[in-house]
């Protein structure tokens, strides 16, 4: 019978040791680049996406901003794509232990210049 460490993973005390400041913004970058991710998949502009992320003790709010022609790939019909990645990013968040919000802010055209 083969052992179940094989399948179960255990924590290794062996691994170096992280200051919490460094997991802190791991975790925090975390959800920028899993927006970032996500979104540049389903648009047709995935340069003209950009996602700041705002954090507090135990809120963290990711702004997206995608170009009018995208807004309705993200949304996706009845809501449901849009939904779908806040459920992704509530799950994100539970595992850092913060709350997540997501904001979606429209850019009027494709041709504009995004401000970052």
């Amino acid at each position: 019978m083969k052992p179940l460490y094989r399948w179960f993973p255990i924590a290794d005390s062996r691994q170096p040791k992280t200051d919490s400041h460094s997991s802190e913004i791991r975790k925090s970058t975390m959800f920028k680049d899993l927006i970032e991710y996500i979104v540049k998949s389903l648009v047709d502009y995935p340069d003209r996406v950009v996602v700041r992320e705002v954090t507090g003790e135990t809120v963290v709010i990711v702004e997206l901003t995608v170009t009018e022609e995208d807004l309705g790939k993200i949304i996706g019909r009845y809501g449901r794509t849009l939904k779908a990645i806040r459920s992704v990013l509530y799950t994100a968040g539970l595992q850092a232990n913060k709350k997540v919000i997501l904001e979606l802010i429209e850019h009027p055209r494709s041709d504009a210049p995004i401000e970052e």
